[in-house]
């Protein structure tokens, strides 16, 4: 699953969060590991709401519900549950690039629109590693 390939970069970003909020949302990622299926994703999902309501601008679980809508196929809930990640937490990297992505993936046939959206996050993450830890635009 996509998932564990985003555990560091979760991880990294939860340094930030409510301890509530970082408990929360590592149970969901434990859940969501497990076997990706069923009752797993079940609470998986509860756990990323939980977290949520922890810390409403907690990007990592927003990224997190939007990875189990990928799952599905559900495109749209996807891409605006990413679009308020970045939106509530504008300098988060795992947001942005999972924004980038999710907007340019051949899935749902990008439009140029999308497309020009995408080279915006990933400018803003250019610039955030061009500048350093905390320096970018």
């Amino acid at each position: 699953m996509k998932l564990r390939s985003l555990c560091f970069l979760w991880c990294v970003g939860m340094l930030g969060q409510t301890p509530e909020a970082r408990m929360h949302f590592e149970n969901a990622r434990v859940f969501q590991e497990h076997d990706g299926a069923g009752d797993s994703v079940a609470e998986a999902e509860r756990q990323f709401h939980l977290a949520l309501k922890a810390d409403p601008n907690c990007a990592e679980a927003r990224v997190g519900l939007a990875q189990l809508a990928e799952d599905r196929a559900q495109w749209t809930e996807a891409i605006e549950l990413l679009r308020r990640a970045v939106l509530g937490s504008p300098r988060n990297r795992l947001a942005l690039d999972q924004l980038a992505w999710s907007l340019t993936s051949g899935n749902h046939q990008p439009t140029d629109v999308m497309w020009r959206e995408a080279m915006g996050y990933w400018s803003r993450l250019i610039g955030m590693d061009k500048n350093g830890p905390g320096k970018g635009s």
